[in-house]
């Protein structure tokens, strides 16, 4: 955490340095076309955005807050609008095998993947230049490319698709994630692990407090979350179009913060770069935080019209519900907590009528209306005992079990 005058403490997100390619019209200083220099992206709270410039001796600060059209009056200004409407998907060719390709946005996109040969290639205002040969994809998605689908009302196209794992006790686990764009949003993403599914996106580094440093708990958006693990994924299978120059791999520090039916994945990426990072800390280093929320598997199969024999996965239940005390999801909920409330008032109900009955001597309907409390209390005992055993389930596997749940084993 970084103390910025008149914007309070801020989360350091980017270390990396960069140069100026070009530079035209009346500029307050002379570019270095080519000179590279070390910055810092901070985030703060409130859309809070800050940049520390080593370019200058002292560094220099800028800072400000992120702001959308709307917020500014231009979503309806007809050059804004004209702009949008010029900016659209890609039809190209994979320059290693000719297989065709889409770019679904052709100004953000950085790095694209060719699903047939498996070539690499750079994005450059839609043009492709090739990198490497990652060789055939080892894993088939089984949501495929460029399928249309509506989940929690936002309709998506998958651009991406990569396959990243973690080692623990020698033994690889890994998962799947489908990057999803929408006109007008942000990145999504769409996370499958053992059949269990997420989805979320991005959020701001000043929306999380507790950040890179944090081991036990976070805070984001003023819920806590608690850490379920920490681990290094590295990429194993990169198919489609993405943001960033992804690699394969490439690995991150990672760690997953849980408050049922929500998780915080945060990820911190390192990599040695030029003489100008020397002044910071010799490394890059970025920070992202997604924020995901479990979505049933029958909402992904119905939200993209598929089922496991349409995927080609006949004999998998990747599209079926699961809830099972064997081993749940990190984030996902128990669904039976939904008779808390009503059994807690039916409960107040029975104490208040019997003190009612009490002070008006009839004993009767007081002793009637204990047998009723009892009765009531059986379905919520046992549905406490069953959330007991869910939970000692979720953290079985986890080295940072709740010490709540470590006293009763």
């Amino acid at each position: 955490m970084i103390t910025i005058p008149r914007a309070g403490g801020m989360t350091a997100v980017e270390i990396d340095e960069a140069s100026v390619s070009a530079a035209e019209g009346e500029l307050p200083f002379v570019p270095q076309v080519g000179q590279s220099v070390a910055y810092i992206d901070l985030q703060g709270k409130g859309q809070k955005f800050a940049t520390i410039d080593y370019s200058e001796t002292p560094p220099a600060v800028y800072g400000g807050r992120e702001v959308t059209l709307d917020q500014l009056g231009l979503a309806d200004n007809p050059v804004v609008v004209e702009a949008a409407a010029q900016v659209g998907a890609e039809s190209v060719n994979c320059p290693s095998c000719a297989g065709p390709l889409t770019i679904q946005d052709p100004g953000a996109s950085q790095r694209i993947a060719c699903q047939y040969c498996g070539a690499l290639h750079a994005v450059n205002d839609g043009k492709l230049k090739f990198l490497e040969e990652l060789g055939k994809p080892e894993h088939k998605p089984i949501i495929p490319l460029g399928s249309e689908g509506e989940l929690q009302g936002i309709k998506f196209t998958v651009i991406g698709y990569l396959r990243r794992s973690m080692k623990y006790a020698g033994v690889v686990y890994p998962w799947s994630e489908y990057l999803l764009w929408a006109k007008g949003r942000p990145y999504y993403w769409l996370v499958e692990s053992t059949g269990h599914w997420s989805l979320g996106t991005a959020v701001s580094g000043g929306q999380v407090t507790g950040g890179a440093g944090a081991d036990v708990e976070i805070h984001c958006d003023g819920v806590k979350y608690r850490m379920f693990d920490k681990y290094k994924a590295t990429v194993d299978v990169v198919v489609g179009e993405f943001y960033w120059q992804v690699e394969k791999g490439e690995t991150v520090d990672a760690a997953d913060y849980v408050c049922p039916p929500l998780m915080v994945s945060r990820e911190i990426s390192k990599k040695v770069r030029g003489k100008s990072l020397s002044t910071v800390s010799g490394k890059s280093r970025e920070i992202s935080f997604t924020k995901l929320e479990y979505i049933k598997a029958s909402e992904v199969g119905a939200g993209f019209g598929l089922n496991e024999a349409k995927a080609g996965y006949p004999d998998s239940s990747v599209f079926t519900d699961k809830f099972n005390f064997d081993q749940p999801a990190p984030n996902q909920p128990f669904t039976m907590s939904q008779i808390y409330a009503p059994w807690a008032v039916m409960m107040l109900v029975a104490i208040f009528l019997a003190l009612i009955a009490g002070a008006m001597g009839d004993a009767h309907a007081v002793g009637r209306l204990m047998w009723a409390w009892f009765a009531l209390s059986v379905p919520g005992a046992f549905t406490l005992m069953l959330h007991f055993a869910y939970e000692k389930s979720r953290w079985s596997e986890s080295d940072y079990c709740p010490a709540w749940l470590q006293r009763n084993e």
